[in-house]
């Protein structure tokens, strides 16, 4: 059986512009409404400030591995390699900025 190339040329036209409808992207930005400046009879005549807490933050300080956890929930066999029958632990220690705060 011969193929003929306008077929396949046709074929690979169609499988493009069907690519390409496909990732069409939708132009939102018409509806958007356009911001103003405030004039100056708007604004308001005392400043406000902003008295919202900071959130903590919290951070990963170190991810050790090994074969078996202690009663403290961290690694008490630690390992760097392991055999495709082990079992692997991995234990998280972070710490937050505000000493009250837990991670989870």
């Amino acid at each position: 059986m011969t193929r003929n190339p306008i077929n396949i040329a046709i074929a690979a036209a169609l499988v493009s512009v069907l690519a390409l409808a496909g990732c069409k992207k939708n132009d939102d930005t018409a509806a958007a409404p356009i911001a103003t400046t405030p004039t100056v009879d708007t604004m308001p005549t005392t400043p406000t400030v902003a008295t919202t807490a900071m959130a903590a933050t919290a951070g990963v300080v170190s991810l050790d591995f090994g074969t078996a956890v202690g009663a403290d929930k961290k690694i008490s066999a630690p390992a760097d390699t392991f055999k495709p029958t082990d079992t692997v632990y991995a234990a998280v220690t972070t710490m937050t900025s505000d000493a009250s705060a837990t991670v989870p």
